[in-house]
């Protein structure tokens, strides 16, 4: 009878054994797919620099030259990118705090996607600061400069 109790913990155990590997992996597939999505996202991010990179630096030049179809692209662009990246670090923060999984490529991700979104998110900050200051809403700027250099003969 002892060998037939053991025959019935084999299975038991087995199949508990079997339980744990498939959480496990439902913790690496969330982890990885994390990883895959900031990975996409870094890539998006790349695309959206090379395409930034080959506009006119002048605002005039750029305002003249630019199309409002190269304008939306950009912007989504930009919003996919953003959109990738935080699903991504929420992918990897969730497979980082499931219990009882590895957390290995959860940790990685979660890094890599806050790296790029603070990395973005201080370009932006970076060019606002940086931006020249603009006529007020509702004023012609070359209306302004007239009266200034009036006002100064």
């Amino acid at each position: 009878m002892s060998n037939a109790e053991s025959d019935h913990s084999q299975p038991a155990s087995a199949s508990r054994s079997a339980a744990a590997v498939g959480e496990a992996r439902i913790s690496n597939t969330v982890a990885v797919t994390g990883l895959v999505l900031t990975v996409v996202a870094a890539g998006l991010y790349v695309l959206l620099f090379a395409a930034v990179g080959s506009l006119p630096g002048d605002p005039e030049e750029f305002g003249a030259s630019v199309t409002t179809a190269v304008q939306v692209r950009l912007v989504v662009l930009a919003s996919a990118a953003g959109v990738v990246n935080i699903i991504g670090l929420t992918l990897c923060a969730v497979g980082l705090f499931l219990p009882d999984r590895p957390r290995v490529l959860a940790a990685i991700g979660s890094l890599v996607s806050f790296l790029l979104l603070a990395g973005i998110l201080g370009v932006l900050a970076i060019g606002v600061v940086m931006q020249k200051p603009s006529a007020p809403v509702g004023t012609n700027a070359a209306a302004i400069r007239l009266s200034a250099v009036e006002a100064a003969t």
